[in-house]
Parts: structure tokens; sequence; C-alpha cells
């Protein structure tokens, strides 16, 4: 009896990254997190260059999840990929904000 080999599920095509980031796109709006982390991966995965929808995605998903400094590093390469994307500077604005805001008491001590 000859063995025959499920397909594999996972995209292939370089297009197939579209999709893929479409449906994390779609999750995230969702509030499906892990949903939306495994397509925008899987987009990254099959896409034929960088892809600054998905690391912007995977940034979101992260910031939703409490991972600041995670979700930061992803803005950080939107950025690097798109310098004038205002959604990827204003995320590390507020990630910069919010981290500084912790220390804003002690300098209010020191007043």
């Amino acid at each position: 009896m000859a063995h025959h080999r499920q397909p594999d599920p996972r995209p292939r095509r370089v297009e197939d990254a579209e999709v893929q980031f479409q449906l994390g796109s779609l999750n995230l709006q969702a509030g499906n997190a892990d949903e939306a982390q495994t397509a925008f991966k899987d987009c990254l995965k099959y896409s034929s260059g960088p892809h600054a929808g998905a690391l912007f995605g995977l940034g979101q998903v992260y910031s939703s999840k409490g991972l600041s400094e995670i979700a930061s590093d992803f803005y950080k390469q939107v950025l690097e990929l798109e310098p004038s994307s205002r959604p990827a500077a204003t995320a590390v604005v507020e990630y910069f904000l919010e981290e500084d805001r912790q220390g804003l008491p002690r300098v209010f001590d020191d007043l």
C-alpha cells in the first residue's frame, strides 16, 4: 500500500504572501493575536523581500500582548524600510514616551 503524502497547507508562492498579510490583518482586527502572528510570519517567510506591512503587523501583535520592547523592534524595522511611515514612527515614539514616563517620578523628586 503506497503512502501518500498530505499536501503542505502552507503557501508556496510569493503571491500567497499577500494573502497571509491580509489574513494577519483581519485576525488582528478581530482580536486574534496568535493567528495574526502566524499569518504575518508566514507572509515574511514567503515574501520575495522585506514586507513592511507584515513587520508593522507583528509590532501591533506584540504590542497587544504587552511586549512593547519587541513591538518597538518591529516598528524600527519598518522605519528602516520606509522612513516616512507615520504609523511606525508614532508607535516608536509612543514606546519611548512610555519607557521614559516610568522615570518621570524620580525626575520630579529631584526638583
